[in-house]
């Protein structure tokens, strides 16, 4: 595609992966910016998820997704039945990057309970010594964001998690 078209494509990784960024945040910051798709229109948070899961990306034709007798309605067909051709072309990023993308989304939607959420504070102030939002980001669990929504603040999770008073050292944990 166009050179204008593969930048922005890059840029939605580089802020859905490392800046954290939702889906409709992207898509509402690429519509302040007046971009538009290849199609024109405006950019959504379900076009966005499509340009960060579609393996087209990484080089990849899928074929037969799908299947559509004559008068009749289109249906998918199951994952075995489809086609790959991997490196058909030049991918817009590495298989590398696309996989961070589909282990981040994972990560994003998995349901942190409390006692698991409060371990990962721990545990960040076991490997780091402190605990940031950007250490938080850095690591395996949920995003920093999280945490105000189920603990009414960051600073009431750490107090939870006892990793709020700075007396505490990594030997108070472990």
């Amino acid at each position: 595609g166009p050179d204008d078209e593969l930048a922005i494509v890059r840029r939605i990784y580089v802020m859905y992966i490392d800046m954290h960024m939702a889906d409709i945040r992207i898509a509402q910051q690429l519509n302040a910016e007046g971009l538009r798709t290849d199609t024109g229109r405006g950019w959504t948070a379900h076009v966005v998820k499509q340009v960060l899961t579609n393996e087209k990306y990484v080089g990849t034709m899928m074929f037969n997704r799908s299947t559509q007798h004559m008068r009749s309605t289109r249906r998918a067909n199951s994952p075995d039945r489809w086609i790959r051709r991997e490196n058909s072309f030049t991918g817009v990023v590495s298989r590398e990057r696309f996989d961070h993308a589909l282990a981040e989304r994972a990560r994003r939607r998995k349901q942190w309970t409390d006692d698991e959420m409060l371990d990962i504070l721990r545990d960040v102030l076991v490997e780091h010594g402190t605990v940031t939002p950007d250490l938080i980001n850095a690591g395996v669990g949920p995003s920093v964001k999280s945490f105000p929504h189920r603990f009414n603040g960051l600073v009431a999770a750490m107090t939870l998690a006892g990793v709020s008073s700075p007396s505490l050292s990594r030997d108070t944990i472990t």
